[in-house]
């Protein structure tokens, strides 16, 4: 964190982040990414598609 605050503070830019939802974002990437993994050492062919949103059939 205090390297985050000197390199903000020496360059005088303001910090842009990543923003409030990229955590959740990658430790979901992660997660599938992780099962789909184990599932093809079990031996399975996996093909994920994203889910349709709710209302937009």
């Amino acid at each position: 964190m205090l390297v985050t605050i000197w390199h903000t503070l020496s360059r005088r830019q303001p910090d842009h982040g990543l923003g409030g939802d990229s955590l959740g974002r990658n430790d979901r990437e992660r997660a599938g990414q992780r099962l789909v993994r184990r599932l093809e050492q079990m031996g399975y062919a996996v093909n994920l598609e994203p889910r349709a949103a709710p209302g937009t059939a």
